[in-house]
């Protein structure tokens, strides 16, 4: 997550792990992802405080009052990272002021040695600043090797002007796809303490859609399966590709009863979207509340 601390005299922006972060790493660790080799986009501060983390580990296994302290107590989250089974953590940044491992302007296409290197890649809320994001996630994607994970906690809804952009979970399932070398293992909507599982849009034949007024982030877990030739084949949207599907295959439909059921069917769509939108905001039909 990008944090703004203001005082009197200067405004602080930096990169950093709050409770709903942490909350996504242990989900991960608990998840069976291995650590061992992690790249980290953007340097991390840790922004939770002593008791919070040890609420949050404590329920992955015994943690002691020695690694308890180790992590409370740097400025950055390296040694979350140790504790949670990481041998070697490397950070990337576009500038060294807060001591990144390795110095890497994420709008362009990452180092050939850098390829298949990390068990794990998270992006603990860096994607959204980067201009050029289909660069940006196809090198995070690439960094990761066959049977690691990318895990990301991002922005979605009520964060207009935090970055560039704010994403939608239709995005992620179509670009962690088999012919882009992964699956995906869960995309989840969070709200303040509240986490939903989301349906994959292509599954349900439908968009899947939130509507809210708080601050609500993104997370995304994704396997690496293969090496792949990542966006060889640009994403689509499911259902556009699922219309452009249907008219290929009825291209000769055109008689006017075929033209009346179309008006109806739009008419339906419209007045299911409205309800959706004023009164629906997590459709148990697309999202499962998670404990």
């Amino acid at each position: 997550m990008v944090v703004h601390t203001t005082c009197s005299t200067y405004k602080n922006i930096f990169m950093g792990i709050d409770y709903t972060g942490l909350r996504a790493l242990a989900y991960a660790k608990s998840k069976g992802v291995q650590f061992e080799q992690t790249a980290i986009i953007g340097q991390q501060h840790l922004l939770v405080r002593k008791n919070t983390i040890h609420r949050v580990l404590k329920k992955l296994g015994d943690i002691s009052e020695t690694d308890l302290n180790l992590i409370a107590r740097e400025k950055f989250a390296e040694q979350l990272f140790i504790f949670l089974g990481s041998k070697k953590v490397d950070s990337f940044d576009i500038s060294d002021f807060e001591q990144a491992t390795f110095l890497h302007d994420m709008n362009k296409p990452i180092e050939s040695t850098r390829v298949n290197a990390y068990d794990l890649v998270y992006d603990g809320g860096t994607l959204e600043h980067v201009f050029n994001f289909p660069v940006a996630i196809k090198n995070c994607m690439e960094m990761v090797r066959p049977g690691g994970y990318f895990l990301s906690v991002t922005m979605a809804n009520n964060f207009n002007g935090h970055g560039f952009y704010q994403f939608s979970p239709e995005l992620f399932f179509r670009i962690f796809s088999p012919e882009n070398g992964y699956i995906i293992d869960s995309i989840i909507i969070c709200t303040g303490n509240t986490w939903y599982l989301v349906r994959d849009p292509n599954e349900m034949k439908s968009r899947v859609e939130f509507h809210n007024t708080v601050g609500t982030y993104l997370i995304v877990l994704a396997k690496k399966t293969a090496t792949a030739d990542i966006f060889a084949q640009s994403p689509f949207q499911s259902d556009y590709a699922q219309q452009w599907k249907t008219s290929d295959n009825h291209a000769n439909a055109t008689s006017a009863n075929n033209t009346s059921r179309y008006t109806l069917e739009r008419i339906c769509r419209k007045l299911k979207s409205l309800y959706k939108k004023y009164f629906v905001r997590y459709d148990k039909k697309f999202f499962r509340k998670m404990e």
